[in-house]
């Protein structure tokens, strides 16, 4: 995962040819999923895949999705940044580069920030990144109601109310 935040990723996750075990395929398709980091630009991306494409192979885009980023430095930042301390004096606020994709991508265009908010106390035991979309992915209730409470102080901030 750290690899996709300090450079752009290209990986093969759809790779198909022949139809038969006994035959040779006269072609073969691989389809490429890229994670540009935010910033590069559709042209950069696209030249840097080209660079390590073996010459002759056909590159066809079907889609590109920019990287995506939004500023720390705002009042919902800092809302976010006094819930926290509110339930947890030792916890800290960082920005922090998700690797996977996020539906913030279709708002990035609208002048608000988006963030990834998962308010979660660390657990003994517990790999959060092992839990995280996978297998027997859970949250302990405690940590559902840290969430809770975190998300309802941000929100009542950011509305003048109570804090």
């Amino acid at each position: 995962m750290f690899d996709a935040m300090v450079r752009n990723t290209c990986a093969p996750t759809v790779l198909e040819s022949g139809l038969k075990r006994n035959v040779i395929p006269s072609e073969a398709t691989a389809q490429l999923s890229g994670r540009p980091l935010p910033g590069v630009t559709e042209e950069e991306f696209l030249k840097e895949v080209r660079e390590i494409v073996v010459e002759g192979i056909e590159l066809r885009k079907e889609e590109f999705r920019p990287g995506v980023e939004f500023d720390h430095r705002t009042e919902l930042f800092d809302a976010i940044a006094a819930g926290i301390g509110k339930y947890d004096p030792e916890g800290a606020v960082v920005p922090y580069m998700v690797t996977g994709g996020t539906d913030a991508r279709f708002l990035t265009g609208v002048d608000m920030a988006i963030y990834g908010f998962i308010p979660m106390r660390y657990e003994e035991g517990l790999n959060f990144f092992d839990l995280c979309h996978g297998h027997d992915e859970r949250v302990s209730l405690a940590n559902v109601r840290l969430g809770v409470q975190v998300l309802f102080d941000v929100v009542c901030r950011l509305n003048g109310v109570g804090g």
